[in-house]
């Protein structure tokens, strides 16, 4: 007689690889998108402060640039990307000046749910006196805008335009920090954690989500506030 398995053992043998698949390959999904999201924002960091350093090399101290104090006016932020940013990004240029709105960015209209968007559901107020369209690299679509407190800001979409647009997931902030001649992580002024919670990152509309990155040596925590799955 030949040794084979009956039919019920077959049926037990698939049940168990099925929930053992269903069990770790969410995970090991997770796990993927977290080492990608870093390392594209590992590249967007590093993108933008390499150009920075050869404009400072070029212009000086960023103290003594040009429209330096003068964040809250729209044409002045565009001059500026202009003259020491774009010049310095490879394979970078303005964007036309229709791009400004969200619609022509190439993000769905609001109010999609596709929209740019925060953790807690909101919208994040995009429109044409606050946002400068700087262009796709690498597949990371890069913007810079202003934070309503005299500080240029830039946001960084790591998959393009491509959804869910949420920031702590896929759009990330940095600030220009001109005593330093850096752009660095934004943290919104709030302390790394308060009773256990980022808050920064969950409670400060996610536009600190990159510095809880940057400050775990570039690695998304297990509490990470936003779930990769």
């Amino acid at each position: 007689m030949k040794k084979a398995f009956t039919l019920a053992e077959v049926l037990i043998t698939l049940g168990i690889v099925g929930i053992v698949a269903a069990m770790t390959i969410p995970a090991l999904i997770g796990k993927h998108k977290k080492i990608e999201t870093v390392t594209k924002l590992k590249t967007a960091y590093a993108t933008i402060n390499n150009a920075f350093k050869l404009a400072v090399a070029n212009y000086g101290d960023m103290r003594n640039w040009d429209y330096i104090d003068n964040f809250d006016q729209p044409e002045a932020r565009k001059a500026f990307i202009d003259k020491y940013l774009i010049p310095y990004v490879k394979n970078s240029k303005p964007s036309e000046r229709a791009a400004y709105e969200a619609s022509q960015m190439g993000y769905p209209r609001y109010p999609s749910p596709y929209y740019p968007h925060q953790p807690n559901g909101s919208n994040v107020g995009m429109s044409s006196a606050n946002y400068y369209p700087i262009g796709l690299l690498n597949g990371i679509f890069y913007y810079s805008g202003y934070d309503g407190y005299g500080r240029l800001v830039f946001h960084v979409d790591l998959n393009g335009v491509n959804k869910p647009n949420l920031y702590g997931y896929d759009l990330f902030m940095f600030i220009l920090v001109p005593d330093r001649n850096v752009v660095k992580m934004h943290t919104y002024q709030y302390p790394y954690k308060t009773d256990g919670v980022y808050t920064y990152c969950k409670n400060a509309n996610a536009q600190g989500c990159g510095s809880v990155i940057e400050k775990n040596n570039w690695d998304i925590p297990d509490d990470y506030p936003i779930k990769f799955n």
